[in-house]
């Protein structure tokens, strides 16, 4: 499942890839509640600010929602077509305000788009 993360540059990004990864391989569904972040930090093999900064990325992105006290979820809210973009929009240098503009153009489109 989980595997410790390798190397020191840009660690966040690292954990990203292998959050879409194992969504991409079924290993994490909709709705599926990740591990407490102090648990997930220690399975990762890295520290909870770099943890909480890919957890942040990953909510911007639609991929993961956070409830207070609860935990983090794989949602099930994202558009399908949209998060393989954004997620490689935010690993190549894109800035989260830009990811919300993206993400708000194309689903606003494809709300008025005709059936």
């Amino acid at each position: 499942m989980f595997q410790p993360i390798e190397g020191n540059v840009s660690i966040y990004k690292k954990i990203v890839a292998q959050i879409q990864d194992m969504i991409m391989k079924g290993e994490l569904k909709r709705g599926d509640r990740l591990p407490p972040e102090r648990q997930l930090a220690e399975l990762l093999g890295v520290g909870r600010p770099a943890l909480k900064q890919a957890i942040s990325a990953l909510e911007v992105m639609g991929i993961i929602r956070s409830r207070q006290g609860d935990g983090n979820y794989i949602t099930a809210e994202s558009v399908d077509i949209i998060t393989p973009l954004a997620i490689q929009f935010y690993l190549n240098e894109g800035k989260m305000d830009d990811i919300l503009e993206f993400r708000y153009i194309i689903e606003v489109q494809m709300l008025l788009w005709p059936q």
